[in-house]
């Protein structure tokens, strides 16, 4: 055989191997599919999510409605600085707002008498033996009025609070955090084997730490994990 003859037969088997080669990729360049559980528990987190931006709204709307019906804190509960010496026995506190958090809107100087304060000198007064000059007097009679007073005064705070829809509101709301929580714990349950996975655990981490009132450490645990197996899918695409 010639020279020439056998160099056209070698270009040919080396450009069908080639051919060869790119039409039937070998099994290490498969592409990766992910996992459909995942890709269906991301709808999840989006109808989770729809459904709590739809209870957030109706917590705002109802606890608007409860602070504007909300009634004022009685003066008679309000201790003014010059009057603290007459009341040096009982405790004074700051009073609270619509969320039980200290109010300093009003002035510095009013205190109001807090309720632990009011039922420990009323169940005092109470204790004392029959015919003790204390029991019946003035500070007696005093003291269980005030405690009347701010009872009443909470029970109908814990009303508006009812009947406002703000109580059931807050427990829809409550709810839906929970389940988005619950749906990005799921997610991140499952090994992620492609970018579109880690997207998905990345908006997952998103919706947990965008939520009120959550407890950032799961948030953080949840970082950890995404960065993780994004080091772990990553680096395997580098190196394929």
């Amino acid at each position: 055989m010639s020279v020439s003859r056998r160099l056209f037969l070698s270009r040919i088997g080396i450009t069908t191997a080639a051919a060869a080669a790119i039409a039937l990729p070998p099994a290490a360049c498969t592409v990766i599919q992910e996992e459909p559980e995942l890709i269906g528990m991301a709808r999840e987190l989006e109808e989770a999510e729809r459904r709590f931006v739809l209870a957030d709204d109706n917590w705002k709307a109802a606890r608007e409605r409860a602070i504007a019906a909300m009634p004022a804190i009685p003066p008679a509960l309000f201790v003014k600085a010059e009057e603290r010496p007459m009341h040096r026995l009982m405790d004074l506190e700051c009073p609270r707002d619509f969320d039980g958090k200290p109010d300093f809107k009003g002035p510095s100087s009013d205190m109001r008498l807090s309720r632990s304060s009011l039922v420990g000198r009323v169940d005092q007064f109470d204790a004392l033996p029959d015919g003790h000059w204390a029991k019946g007097s003035e500070l007696h009679k005093r003291a269980a009025d005030l405690l009347a007073l701010d009872e009443r005064h909470a029970a109908d705070c814990e009303r508006i609070r009812r009947e406002s829809g703000y109580e059931d509101a807050d427990e829809c709301r409550d709810h839906a955090m929970r389940h988005i929580a619950q749906v990005a714990m799921g997610i991140f349950a499952i090994e992620p084997q492609t970018t579109q996975g880690l997207l998905i655990q990345s908006k997952a981490l998103t919706s947990v730490a965008g939520l009120p009132n959550r407890n950032k450490a799961d948030a953080s645990e949840l970082g950890r994990h995404l960065a993780l197996n994004a080091e772990r899918i990553l680096g395997q695409t580098v190196q394929s």
